[in-house]
């Protein structure tokens, strides 16, 4: 559900801008993932100044090293 409600979000923010800022869906679409991954990159560097947030950005680049390699 929580997907869902990301993507609902993402969908309404792309037709508020084309229709409020006039913008292309190009400009948004890069609007919009250079965003998420800032925030990404900010909640990862937060819950890595806590105690257990090493084990996560290790995990975190475990998996992303991994990807697509079916293990």
């Amino acid at each position: 559900m929580p997907h869902a409600l990301v993507l609902l979000g993402f969908l309404a923010a792309t037709v508020t801008l084309s229709l409020a800022a006039h913008m292309t869906i190009g400009s948004i679409v890069i609007l919009l993932a250079s965003s998420g991954g800032i925030g990404s990159a900010v909640l990862v560097a937060v819950s890595v100044s806590k105690g257990s947030g090493r084990r996560l950005l290790q995990r975190l680049l475990k998996a992303a090293l991994s990807s697509g390699t079916g293990s």
